[in-house]
């Protein structure tokens, strides 16, 4: 049976271990985990239940766990909990479950809420997460949602398309320093501001509308959803 419940912080997002029977909480460190494989050895990986929140800290690996799998010849990870209650975005859950270094030799449970009804029976006990129907509808609109491009490259496009209007080659950029305008509580402004500028100036400019038409087509023509194709 389990003895440790690795989680991690909220605060700051350390790691940490909560012993089940005296309900210590302590900091999951090199000395405390050499302690561990004195007492347990190998069987360690049977001592350890590990708790994934995917909402925090999505790209934080749980630490020794490559050390262990290179002295025991053994995966650290048996058994994983994973919180996507309100997860839409397939990869989050696919990067928490990837936590496990070797997440193939690991057993995970789920947790999703709003599961369409037709996906739900059949998919008791253990099985390939791949090969479930609502994995592929996770992933799909996922795909479907990004097919435009990350937040950062369309930003840059439309940046790009609105030189472009303007006949310029720099971007005179009214918000400089981003945690001063949130302390002085101007970045909602001058975000709308900016945002209302770029749509007004790309899409009311022909050549530059016509381009970005031209880019999105071509994006969207890849996507498996014929209503976003």
């Amino acid at each position: 049976c389990f003895h440790y419940i690795y989680h991690i912080d909220q605060s700051d997002g350390s790691d940490r271990m909560l012993c089940i029977k005296s309900k210590n909480d302590v900091t999951f460190d090199e000395e405390f985990y050499r302690d561990l494989c004195k007492r347990y050895g190998a069987d360690l990986r049977h001592k350890i239940f590990f708790f994934v929140d995917n909402r925090n800290y999505i790209g934080k690996d749980v630490p020794y766990q490559l050390i262990y799998q290179r002295h025991f010849k053994l995966p650290l990870f048996v058994k994983s909990v994973v919180i996507a209650h309100d997860v839409e975005d397939f990869s989050k859950i696919w990067q928490a479950m990837g936590r496990s270094r070797t997440m193939n030799d690991t057993t995970f449970s789920i947790y999703k809420s709003n599961i369409p009804a037709d996906m739900i029976k059949g998919n008791n006990g253990l099985g390939d997460i791949k090969t479930l129907p609502l994995t592929r509808l996770l992933y799909t609109k996922n795909c479907d949602c990004k097919m435009a491009g990350n937040l950062s490259s369309i930003y840059q496009t439309l940046i790009a398309l609105y030189n472009l209007s303007q006949d310029s080659f720099y971007y005179s950029d009214d918000i400089v320093n981003s945690f001063i305008e949130k302390m002085e509580m101007t970045i909602q402004t001058k975000v709308k501001m900016l945002e209302d500028k770029i749509a007004r100036v790309v899409l009311g400019t022909p050549v530059p509308a016509r381009i970005l038409e031209h880019i999105f087509l071509d994006k969207f023509r890849g996507s498996p959803n014929k209503a976003v194709a």
